[in-house]
């Protein structure tokens, strides 16, 4: 087994996340794992697991260790990853000069990311946006696995 992580595998995870929903990587064994905000409350609460279902007794248990442990880092959250900012820079990176103008237009605003995506689709720049948002998380993947010392492959 390499003792390396596919940067590939780093965007999917970091990009799956939600708000509610975290992802932390084993330095070890490359393993990802997602936790929820409510499995961390229950890891962090005082109750004993013995009454709750076996499989979520395992679940709280690792989620200890993922918590306490020293094996287990974050990823960069969904809300590291500043998809406003994404948008804006994939905006002024357009050479359709009075394209990147309008896009930057719509995505001011309440309903910035509604409007966005159904512009990207009618000035058909859809594959644009997405080659592009998944480079700047490559970026992100990269940047991160270099600060925490992880070794990847691209």
């Amino acid at each position: 087994m390499s003792n390396k992580i596919s940067l590939k595998q780093i965007v999917e995870k970091i990009d799956t996340q939600s708000v509610e929903m975290n992802a932390f990587l084993n330095k070890n064994s490359k393993e990802i794992f997602y936790i929820s905000e409510e499995e961390f409350i229950m890891a962090e609460d005082d109750e004993p697991i013995d009454k709750l279902p076996e499989w979520l007794q395992e679940q709280i248990r690792l989620v200890e260790e993922v918590l306490y442990g020293d094996d287990w880092i974050s990823l960069p959250s969904k809300l590291e990853i500043h998809e406003y900012n994404i948008m804006e820079k994939f905006c002024f990176s357009l050479d359709d000069e009075d394209i990147s103008n309008a896009m930057c237009n719509l995505i001011k605003g309440k309903g910035a990311f509604r409007r966005f995506k159904d512009y990207i689709q009618k000035y058909n720049i859809e594959d644009d946006w997405y080659n592009f948002r998944n480079k700047i998380l490559e970026e992100m993947a990269i940047e991160w696995c270099e600060e925490n010392n992880i070794s990847y492959i691209k």
